[in-house]
């Protein structure tokens, strides 16, 4: 380490110190962090919005200055376990540890292919069960990145999958077994290995199927051929106890209404919803 980078060093050293024992409002010093950025091979451009995340969730910014790709002082707060980095919107191949009142020289890189899915997903194995039953054969698991879909794969045998590879970059992986919401919520790690017991409830079956719509839903309509009558699901909770819609059910056909255009993963397809010219009612085969 050169002289001028060891003086830096122990003046933000000297500087936390007296921030951490002159202001009381900040329980817990930073983690501070200088360096170089390179992105697609080539020092980051000026102007590059640097982003640290302490376990996922974002925890400070920094942004190039000059041609070399030199970020200004990283200031990370905390606490936490894992410091990883964006370098612009594309996640960089670092991770440190994150530490009070730390101070450390880290460069970063990155390549704009990660963004492309290029880089090594996060692979989990395992098994899925519905109200404590193995998940039959052929029922589809999908996972989700921060609430994208991220990857899906379908159970063999006695629910058991392989290989569900989850694109990232991303923090919470949370998982849908055919329909229902599994009760995992796991953390994402580049080109992480994991073993799951994926497990998931069919109780208060419309609500959880219908749940990644979110407050785009307005209503759900069914008729049933046989009987000639219609059932419903509305969401809004004055209509908890009169809903005659309990369930969906693979294969058959609703009226969904919404209250605008959106795109949702629905029993493990990603359907398109529609509404146009005032016309917001779409039938879907579930």
């Amino acid at each position: 380490m050169t002289r001028l980078k060891l003086l830096t060093l122990m003046a933000i050293m000297a500087l936390l110190i007296v921030l951490h024992g002159t202001v009381s409002v900040q329980a817990t010093s930073p983690h501070v962090i200088i360096g170089k950025a390179t992105l697609n091979g080539a020092p980051a451009p000026a102007g590059t919005i640097i982003t640290a995340m302490v376990d996922g969730e974002k925890a400070g910014s920094s942004m190039v200055m000059g041609a070399e790709g030199k970020f200004e002082t990283l200031i990370v707060m905390g606490p936490g376990e894992d410091i990883t980095f964006m370098i612009g919107d594309v996640m960089a191949m670092e991770k440190v540890p994150w530490m009070q009142g730390g101070a450390m020289m880290q460069d970063l890189t990155a390549s704009s292919a990660n963004s492309a899915g290029l880089f090594p997903p996060h692979v989990f194995v395992g098994t899925a069960s519905i109200d404590g039953l193995p998940a039959p054969e052929g029922t589809a698991i999908v996972a989700l990145v921060d609430e994208k879909l991220a990857g899906s794969v379908v159970t063999g045998a006695d629910g058991k999958f392989a290989s569900l590879m989850v694109k990232g970059p991303g923090s919470k992986v949370t998982f849908r077994i055919a329909s229902y919401d599994a009760a995992q919520e796991l953390t994402w790690e580049l080109g992480g290995l994991d073993a799951v017991h994926l497990t998931a409830s069919s109780s208060d079956t419309a609500a959880v199927a219908l749940k990644p719509l979110g407050d785009k839903l307005v209503r759900v309509f069914k008729f049933d051929n046989a009987t000639k009558t219609w059932s419903f699901y509305d969401p809004r909770e004055e209509f908890t106890e009169i809903n005659t819609l309990s369930g969906l059910v693979s294969g058959e056909a609703y009226w969904v209404k919404v209250t605008e255009t959106t795109t949702a993963i629905l029993n493990g397809r990603v359907v398109s919803l529609t509404c146009a010219r005032g016309n917001c009612w779409n039938h879907v085969v579930w």
